[in-house]
């Protein structure tokens, strides 16, 4: 009999029970819906933790595609009845987790040494802000991952760049190289000429300081453009 038979978890068979199931078979036995149900824990008066979950997802067109629940906010999570302010924080929780496991490598990784790979850990946090982020992925002279931070945030179509603030980072984590990296919310990441001068600026102010800019990746919704793989910036004497 399907989840759908019962409007309370309870009323099913412990083998059918997300939580029963996930401690018997494992995680992997779930589907999505399931594993956000063992989160939120409850449903409400008029769908259980199951429909809830299913209907969160569908909220955030996610059915088919995981990625697209971190586009949901807190508003919009707050709007769905039966999402009150502690569903809605345990749901940004767990994106937010998702995200920090992401940057944090699940896989070991000891160089960064493609833009695919920098962006592959690092990416998915810009590409759903709806204002630009600059950050700066912080390298030691193995191209091995010192620290990621953000240097400065900005609106819906620009973001400062100072270069002070940008090396002041490397400078004090030791660091040999920087790769840049900020997002544009309109999802086109193809660089503006503001971001190639501003590119050529820091190139040049790197040398001087002994900090390398190795590249500057621009990150949209639906890809990612390599300053370095698109530009001469680095040829320029």
């Amino acid at each position: 009999m399907g989840l759908d038979s019962f409007r309370r978890i309870q009323d099913l068979p412990r083998s059918e029970r997300p939580i029963e199931r996930l401690l018997q078979q494992g995680a992997g036995s779930l589907s999505s819906a399931e594993l956000l149900a063992v989160i939120l824990r409850a449903g409400h008066r008029q769908a259980n933790a199951v429909e809830l979950a299913r209907l969160i997802l569908r909220q955030a067109g996610a059915e088919n595609d995981l990625s697209h629940l971190s586009d949901v906010s807190i508003s919009e999570l707050l709007n769905i009845t039966g999402i009150g302010p502690v569903k809605a924080a345990q749901v940004a929780a767990v994106i937010e987790l998702a995200h920090r496991f992401q940057e944090a490598g699940a896989i070991p990784e000891p160089q960064l040494s493609t833009p695919e790979a920098v962006v592959s850990r690092f990416g998915s946090r810009l590409r759903v802000l709806d204002h630009e982020r600059l950050s700066a992925v912080l390298l030691d002279n193995q191209n091995r991952l010192i620290k990621n931070c953000t240097i400065s945030e900005g609106s819906v179509a620009s973001v400062s760049i100072q270069a002070r603030d940008v090396f002041r980072h490397a400078v004090k984590a030791n660091a040999v190289g920087i790769i840049l990296m900020h997002n544009h919310p309109s999802g086109d990441p193809t660089p503006s000429l503001d971001d190639i001068n501003t590119t050529r600026q820091l190139i040049a102010a790197g040398r001087l300081i002994g900090v390398a800019i190795y590249d500057h990746i621009i990150v949209g919704r639906f890809g990612s453009k390599s300053l370095r793989r698109e530009s001469h910036l680095w040829d320029e004497s």
